[in-house]
């Protein structure tokens, strides 16, 4: 009987004692300043996105929501614009507000910033998919 009074005590001691020392990931925030043409891209797309929500909420009913992401349609709208040339890519360019911002700058902003915003918070995985597909049926 002596045995297992000993060993009673000794389980519980090792139950209880050992801790399974969890550590959570470093999410210390990976925040650094734009560069230019970053700064240029953001500044434009938030332009952009408001004139794009006060469209947007001019056509949705009342009692209904919505999501948009401005930044999705300001890189979706970029990338029509890759594609444009004369007028077209002239009138994109004023409705994305791209002021002084050519096709390579605005292309790499957007790239640094997508992957800019992937790592600022660790715990979040940011992928934008955005793609445009044509046809041509003729």
């Amino acid at each position: 009987m002596k045995p297992i009074l000993v060993l009673i005590p000794v389980c519980g001691l090792l139950l209880f004692s050992c801790q399974r020392e969890t550590v959570a990931p470093d999410n210390t925030p990976n925040v650094r300043a734009l560069r230019v043409g970053e700064a240029k891209a953001v500044s434009a797309s938030t332009a952009f996105a408001f004139d794009t929500f006060a469209r947007l909420n001019d056509l949705k009913p009342a009692d209904q929501n919505q999501f948009v992401s401005p930044f999705s349609v300001a890189m979706a709208v970029a990338m029509t614009k890759n594609g444009a040339d004369g007028t077209t890519k002239d009138g994109i360019g004023k409705a994305l507000r791209l002021d002084g911002l050519t096709d390579e700058e605005l292309n790499a902003s957007f790239r640094s910033l997508s992957e800019y915003l992937n790592g600022i918070d660790r715990t979040v995985n940011f992928s934008p998919a955005n793609s445009i597909w044509y046809r041509n049926t003729l």
